[in-house]
């Protein structure tokens, strides 16, 4: 049983996004896309404009954070080289080298390192109080699974997590439907003791489009999922047991 804003629900299930959820979602993706317009830029020789238009580009601010609901906040690295690849031809760059270049910048994974790690809340000691409870614990993001699996041993949560679920494995991305039907599945959990945990609409959605008994939103992380959430809360620190 979790209780959440003194209202108790039979969860048994609880399916954590990553970015801006466990982890704040600018001080780890400002660092990530400054890797990636780095990398273009040597490719194509680029100049500022092209370095601030690439960051407008896929839902990055002029302070270098993400916006709420944004490309880099909920797309699939796939959707993001799409965008990226028509700033590039839209600054003069042929069409097939601009895709060559955005597709083998952006689907590279990157080198997670402890600076991009900003917990959101008490993610280490919160999770295994919940995994002791009795609640499985599962990880469902857009980012790859390299980064992802190199992610949770930083978190401190590696030896708790059930399996994880990335933007590019063959499953359609979130907030399709097969992402939740899936984690059931493999749980043999009812989606009804189910509840997603996210800070964007694409995880809010991930929840009722599979049926979820609840999809909450964290607002701490960088996020905004206060439009389509049932709950909000700020951190995993609110989810509590009993």
């Amino acid at each position: 049983m979790l209780t959440i804003h003194n209202q108790p629900y039979d969860i048994r299930a609880l399916v954590f996004d990553k970015d801006g959820t466990l982890l704040n979602i600018n001080t780890l993706w400002r660092q990530v896309v400054q890797q990636w317009i780095a990398e273009i830029q040597a490719l194509v020789d680029g100049d500022a404009d092209l370095a601030s238009a690439i960051a407008t580009g896929i839902g990055m601010d002029a302070a270098g954070n993400l916006i709420p609901n944004g490309a880099v906040a909920v797309a699939s690295t796939w959707k993001i080289a799409v965008l990226v690849s028509g700033v590039l031809y839209q600054h003069g760059i042929a069409w097939e080298q601009a895709d060559h270049v955005a597709q083998t910048v952006i689907h590279g994974d990157y080198t997670v390192r402890p600076s991009f790690i900003e917990a959101v809340g008490d993610v280490a000691g919160k999770l295994h109080a919940l995994h002791a409870a009795g609640i499985k614990i599962v990880v469902a993001t857009s980012d790859h699974r390299a980064p992802t699996l190199a992610t949770l041993p930083l978190l401190g949560i590696d030896d708790i997590v059930e399996f994880i679920v990335c933007g590019n494995d063959s499953l359609p991305n979130k907030p399709a439907p097969e992402v939740m039907a899936h984690i059931s599945a493999t749980l043999g959990i009812d989606p009804k003791h189910i509840a997603m945990v996210g800070d964007s609409d694409g995880d809010m959605l991930t929840g009722k489009n599979g049926n979820a008994l609840l999809s909450i939103g964290v607002t701490d992380g960088g996020g905004d999922p206060s439009a389509t959430a049932d709950v909000l809360i700020h951190s995993v620190d609110e989810l509590l047991l009993g």
